[in-house]
């Protein structure tokens, strides 16, 4: 019986996992960084992130990143990630392309729960580029209950490109989001024709969309075709996802797009919610509610931009942060009144007093804590390092010729006690010799002569 009972406890350890993976918390912009060091990992975002004045490029990952409902400010992403997959334009020519965003390539990652605010980034380059606010890439992986605001440009020529407000090409899913973009995709080249892809969530692939709502503000200025919709450029499931389904339902798009085409072989998809369907076969478009404003120029010497002067002149106003609200800085054009928000600043409460929980010292950084007499909140605050004390160097003395007493004059009264004192001494002197004399000479004889009468 006991024989049995062990060899069923043995399998349970097998069969039955003893914990879960415990998830990597994330609590400063080097702990965002360092997923680049384990991009396998299952993290978890413990507070809202400021990236202001760092340079973003996007590692690739392929774990699970929970926002825990916080949110990333200001990320200014600089550059494409080093690795590169192969993607495939509708003429189905294939490219090794780059990627960038907040990840490069996500392939079988989940992000969830997380909010990106004014994400940024300008990405010029001479190589077939992707680039959306969370990764450029992706293949097989999900986007759940996230928002991304802000402003992406993409400055390409090579074949093919595309900038999009959450995944740039691939395979996935996208659900229960809001987006909320400027987009902005110029062709550099005006001499070579290529393919240009543009959406408010993907730019080219093959993706489920459902229940997000997409704002879009976007410029395109194309030399060669332009696929672009409020929704997706292009949905194409050949030869990517041959074994996957595709749904796009229950979204509501609001897109306003201006392109122009400057091409005798002329395309120019622009449409609601997919600019051009491709090669599909398992997939649905139902219950959208869609907006598009759409507007073709065809003057070709002037990039297209939101900001309607080439040289525009903004006014400045700051909306402090607030307890539950993040402030930012309002810019607008005093020629054209373009308006856009940048610089956005944490949740700030007001506390009056603190209480230090873990004392600073000169090696390691203190906590204090304290009520929002606002809100009520609980906050903690990091108390920086302290400052060594600086050391106490010894003054050097100047060196000096040994003082030599003055000779002080004497007064009357000085002189005569030394006068009088002189004279004492000697008295003195005179007496004690008598007084040996006497001992000697007089005091024998006195005694010879009381032992003679004897």
């Amino acid at each position: 019986m006991k024989k049995w009972f062990w060899l069923i406890v043995l399998l349970a350890g097998v069969v039955l996992p003893v914990h879960a993976q415990e998830s990597i918390p994330i609590s400063s912009p080097e702990d965002l960084a360092a997923i680049a060091e384990n991009p396998g990992g299952d993290y978890i975002l413990m507070e809202d992130l400021d990236m202001s004045g760092i340079d973003w490029i996007g590692p690739d990952f392929s774990g699970t990143l929970d926002g825990n409902g916080h949110s990333i400010l200001n990320l200014t992403i600089t550059g494409t990630g080093v690795s590169t997959a192969v993607t495939t334009d509708g003429n189905q020519k294939r490219y090794d392309s780059v990627f960038a965003g907040l990840f490069g390539k996500l392939e079988n990652a989940q992000i969830r729960n997380l909010n990106l605010c004014n994400v940024r980034g300008v990405i010029t380059t001479d190589q077939p580029c992707f680039l959306g606010a969370i990764a450029g890439y992706s293949m097989d992986s999900s986007v759940v209950n996230c928002s991304v605001s802000g402003e992406l440009e993409l400055r390409a020529h090579d074949r093919m490109f595309g900038v999009a407000g959450v995944l740039g090409y691939g395979v996935g899913s996208v659900e229960d989001c809001l987006v909320d973009m400027t987009l902005i995709c110029v062709d550099t080249d005006s001499g070579t024709r290529d393919e240009q892809f543009l959406g408010g969530v993907f730019g080219m692939g093959f993706m489920t969309v459902s229940d997000s709502e997409i704002r879009l503000d976007a410029y395109i200025s194309e030399h060669g075709y332009v696929h672009s919709g409020g929704l997706a450029g292009m949905m194409m499931q050949y030869p990517v996802a041959m074994d996957k389904a595709s749904r796009i339902v229950r979204n509501k798009v609001d897109a306003r797009i201006t392109f122009f085409e400057d091409n005798t072989d002329r395309r120019a998809y622009c449409e609601p919610i997919v600019g051009e369907l491709l090669l599909n076969f398992n997939y649905g478009i139902l219950d959208n509610q869609q907006r598009l404003d759409k507007h073709e120029v065809k003057e070709y010497d002037r990039e297209l931009r939101p900001e309607g002067c080439q040289n525009p002149i903004y006014s400045e106003t700051v909306m402090l942060s607030s307890c539950d609200t993040f402030g930012y800085t309002e810019y607008c054009c005093q020629g054209c009144g373009y308006t856009y928000t940048d610089h956005y600043t944490l949740h700030s409460h007001d506390v009056k007093d603190w209480n230090v929980r873990i004392a600073s010292t000169t090696e390691h950084t203190g906590e204090s804590t304290g009520t929002c007499v606002r809100c009520g909140a609980e906050v903690t605050r990091e108390d920086p390092v302290l400052s060594p004390e600086p050391e106490t160097i010894p003054t050097a003395q100047p060196e000096t010729e040994p003082s030599i007493p003055e000779t002080v004059p004497e007064t009357p009264a000085q002189v005569k006690g030394v006068k009088t004192g002189t004279i004492l001494l000697i008295v003195g002197l005179i007496v004690a010799v008598a007084a040996v004399g006497l001992a000697i000479f007089i005091l024998p004889h006195r005694s010879r002569g009381k032992y003679q009468e004897k």
